[in-house]
């Protein structure tokens, strides 16, 4: 198989057909209520965002309320989705105090209905930032208006870019408490592992690929001797940034949010772009940093060095690994994986970065090897 085939197999997990007069019918009247809105309301269209994202189904609403056009965004809960016990509203907690007691640029939250006979599931509602987000579909590094930038332009967007990811990681948690999952580990980390090791046999039920078991020996034998608790973005990555003016006006997406603390970031943002460009023979662009530089440039923003990273790169392997093993069944099941990325299901990127970092038996050919942070 090319590697062309593999940089992208365009098949949403979630891709609900809507009528668009009831839905809009819907909305219409929830959100003239829950938003006190008065005056002439009406919806203008309803769209599904391309370019990004795989697990969840998001709703662009745009319409006009007194002659002044007015937008939102939709976010559907997505039961037995691509997350094991996926809490749409503990992402709603989250963004909503971000907004008010933290630097993290998100939007704003406008409320949260838990009534599922309105869209067939939970929902809640955002504001429609005003921005551009480097697209998954193609990558962004291919084509697109993250090409048609200069260097300095990308490099100043890419700055820009850790600043944001420095406020996530400078959050007080104590009003995130929400977020702690005691019953799974002391620290924040200790929980986040305990629930991905559950997550792996969850993904893969009739038994994980021998070279993640391995990993998972490794792991547990290298486990760090002090975990820390603090805030982490989960799927921490460009294509998850709304950028305004080369700036961050938005940091989105908060589905694998955790306290896990900040080097579980930096290691996810580390695998998922070497799985976006080196790995796929995709050319990086000039002015988006490569993950060495990423780091470098977290240290002197926030001050400290990162620590324990070939840990949490193996970590984030194994989550990429195993993360990956539930999309394709998935997919698989519902009869929407190609025969072309079978790979997906028996040697997937994150099996071959963790044979290839930690020196375990591969599942089969590496032709994706971790190719490091430089």
């Amino acid at each position: 198989m090319s590697k062309v085939q593999r940089q992208n197999i365009g098949v949403p997990t979630q891709s609900l057909k809507r009528d668009p007069e009831s839905t809009s019918e819907i909305l219409t009247h929830w959100l003239s209520s829950a938003l006190g809105l008065t005056g002439e309301f009406r919806i203008t269209s309803i769209d599904v965002p391309g370019g990004s994202g795989v697990s969840s189904e998001t709703l662009i609403v745009k319409a006009m309320l007194n002659g002044a056009p007015k937008s939102y965004v939709i976010k559907c809960d997505t039961p037995n989705g691509l997350y094991m016990n996926a809490d749409l509203r503990q992402q709603y907690n989250v963004v909503d105090v971000l907004k008010v007691k933290s630097d993290v640029p998100v939007p704003a939250v406008y409320g949260f209905e838990n009534d599922d006979s309105l869209l067939g599931q939970s929902f809640y509602v955002m504001e429609c930032i005003d921005g551009k987000v480097p697209a998954d579909n193609p990558p962004f590094h291919l084509n697109g208006w993250v090409v048609d930038l200069t260097i300095s332009e990308r490099r100043a967007m890419f700055s820009s870019a850790i600043e944001s990811l420095v406020a996530v990681h400078r959050t007080n948690v104590d009003s995130l408490a929400f977020l702690q999952r005691p019953e799974r580990g002391v620290s924040g980390f200790d929980q986040e592992f305990s629930y991905y090791l559950d997550y792996g046999l969850w993904a893969a039920p009739e038994g994980l690929p021998v070279v993640v078991q391995r990993a998972i020996d490794w792991l547990k034998a290298n486990y760090p001797d002090s975990t820390p608790t603090g805030l982490s973005w989960g799927d921490a990555r460009l294509g998850n940034m709304s950028f305004q003016d080369l700036r961050c006006n938005a940091v989105l997406d908060w589905e694998m949010v955790s306290l896990g603390g900040a080097e579980l970031d930096l290691a996810w943002w580390a695998c998922m772009d070497r799985a976006t460009t080196v790995s796929l023979g995709i050319p990086r662009l000039e002015g988006v940093g490569s993950p060495a530089e990423l780091v470098a440039g977290w240290e002197d923003v926030i001050g400290r060095k990162a620590e324990n990273m070939r840990f949490y790169l193996a970590f984030n392997a194994y989550r990429l690994a195993v993360i990956v093993l539930r999309l394709s069944r998935m997919l698989k099941n519902a009869g929407r994986l190609p025969a072309e990325s079978e790979w997906m299901l028996h040697n997937n990127t994150g099996m071959q970065y963790l044979a290839t970092m930690l020196d375990l038996e591969p599942a089969g050919e590496i032709t994706q090897p971790w190719p490091g942070m430089d």
